[in-house]
């Protein structure tokens, strides 16, 4: 757990965009960090994506495009998406 913080402080990431680089990183997708940084305004943009459909469904738009910009696959980036926001929903991404 000390590891994970020193990393996440080294990088300047909030809780929510070092799970989603750690999750990017395991993935294998190049530029984990880019690819967070482009998400971390949509992150902003769309606060109450937790509870509302529309917001959610703007938030993984965004999400799944920025992604495909690294990853030229949309089967891979559509499971990952689905993967990534089901971590984040059942709370194993915390907040």
């Amino acid at each position: 757990d000390e590891e994970r913080k020193r990393k996440q402080e080294e990088k300047g990431l909030n809780a929510l965009e070092f799970f989603v680089f750690r999750t990017l990183e395991e993935e294998g997708v190049q530029a984990p960090e880019e690819v967070v940084k482009n998400i971390s305004n949509a992150f902003k943009t769309y606060t109450n994506w937790r509870n509302s459909e529309s917001d959610l469904r703007e938030l993984r738009k965004e999400v799944t495009f920025a992604i495909l910009e690294k990853i030229d696959n949309i089967e891979r980036v559509t499971f990952f998406v689905d993967r990534l926001f089901n971590l984040l929903l059942s709370d194993v991404g915390g907040q």
